[in-house]
């Protein structure tokens, strides 16, 4: 499924795409789980797996996306 996502953000959305960063790495991943109470649900580790977020420096953000979510429904 992110496949499809990150697909459909290059071809709509390109800006988005170029600015999420790499995939987490185990490391981070342990340092979020200890921070944390509960253990991480599955699939926010998956997604964390696929991209560790967005650039912060990047021109993209939540907004710029909300058109490209709203053309999915």
């Amino acid at each position: 499924m992110l496949n499809r996502i990150r697909q459909e953000l290059a071809r709509i959305a390109p800006q988005i795409d170029a600015a999420l960063l790499p995939p987490a790495t185990q490391d981070a991943l342990d340092a979020l789980q200890a921070r944390c109470p509960a253990p991480l649900p599955d699939d926010l580790v998956a997604l964390y797996r696929a991209s560790a977020g967005l650039d912060p420096d990047a021109y993209a953000n939540f907004v710029f996306g909300l058109s490209w979510l709203i053309s999915i429904r």
